[in-house]
Formats: structure tokens, C-alpha cells, sequence
């Protein structure tokens, strides 16, 4: 796929959280997840933000971290993905860069891609850019806690008026069943 073209599908996607109606509890979520920041270049913002949890369960009773449980109902969940906080900056040459403090768990290989969207004062979108980051499984449950993501959003004079931000973590259940649509 081509990076313009996976930029604006990721743009859609990151905005169509922000236009969607209250429905189900999953959307409740999604869009307490999707809400904006409120940001001052150069000064870090709070996030407090995780990737949708994924069931790790086979993996730990085979790594023996689940011993102890009786019930075989019993099911553990993770979320692998814990966003801490960010900071934007912006160039004299009006490049916007960003950054994230993260939280990784390795628990399964799964891809993750993290967006951040930067908006003016009046929420009209000045750009977007993305993190890709594949979370491999080396032989057992591995955490990494201080992880940075950096962004690069490109240059533009409009990137002096951000004052809101947006970010998301993609689902991976979305991205499993937007795989399975591409395949058939």
C-alpha cells in the first residue's frame, strides 16, 4: 500500500471516531479513547491511553505464568500498548515533530499503529502522522516500560496554531478483519 494512500486511510479512520453517534458500550470506548487533548507546543500533554486488550491466556499456561489458576474459565486479557504522555514540537523551519513515552508488553506478535492527529482551535485538521510498531514474542512475557514513538508530520506554517490533538491505537481486531476483507 502506498504511504499517502495509508496516511489518509488512516486519517478516515481516526476521524470517523470523532463524527460517530453514542451507540454501543464498544463505541462509549472508542470515542472516550478518541477525544481531544488539549496541547501547548514544546509542553508535554497527558495521556493515559491503551491499546485494546488482547487474551494471552494459551501463552501464559504454557509459559507457566498462569499457574495457580483453578478455573479453566478463567481468562487473561492485556493490553499491550500503554500511552503515558507526548510532546510536540515545531522547527523554525515549521517542521512538527512529536513524541510518546510508552509502556510495551510482549505478550503475542501483533503490529500496532499509533496516530496522532493535530488540530487548530477551531478542530480543523492541520495533519497526521503515524507510529508503526510490531511487538514480537522472544520466548516469554517481556515488558518495556519508557519506549519512545516519534512522529514526523511534515512541514506547514498552519502547525504554529496547534492547539488540540487526537490520538488512537489501532484495534487489532480491526485490522485482522480489514486484512481478511483485502485477501478475498
Amino acid at each position: 500500500m502506498k504511504r499517502r494512500t495509508l496516511f489518509t486511510s488512516l486519517a478516515g479512520t481516526l476521524l470517523t471516531g470523532f463524527t460517530l453517534g453514542r451507540g454501543s458500550e464498544a463505541q462509549d470506548k472508542a470515542e472516550k479513547q478518541s477525544q481531544f487533548i488539549d496541547v501547548t507546543l514544546g509542553k508535554q500533554f497527558d495521556l493515559s491511553m491503551d491499546s485494546s486488550p488482547i487474551d494471552v491466556t494459551e501463552e501464559w499456561r504454557k509459559s507457566g505464568l498462569g499457574r495457580g489458576k483453578s478455573n479453566p474459565e478463567h481468562r487473561e486479557m492485556i493490553s499491550p500498548i500503554h500511552l503515558n504522555w507526548g510532546v510536540l514540537t515545531i522547527s523554525r523551519g515549521k517542521r512538527l515533530t512529536g513524541s510518546i513515552d510508552a509502556d510495551l508488553r510482549f505478550v503475542k506478535d501483533v503490529d500496532y499503529w499509533v496516530s496522532i492527529a493535530v488540530f487548530d482551535d477551531e478542530k480543523r485538521l492541520l495533519g497526521v502522522a503515524v507510529h508503526h510498531e510490531p511487538l514480537e514474542l522472544n520466548g516469554g512475557f517481556i515488558e518495556k516500560n519508557g519506549k519512545g514513538f516519534t512522529f514526523d508530520f511534515g512541514v506547514s506554517a498552519a502547525y504554529e496554531s496547534t492547539r488540540l490533538v487526537a490520538v488512537a491505537i489501532s484495534d487489532r481486531r480491526d485490522l485482522e478483519t480489514s486484512c481478511n476483507l483485502q485477501m478475498k
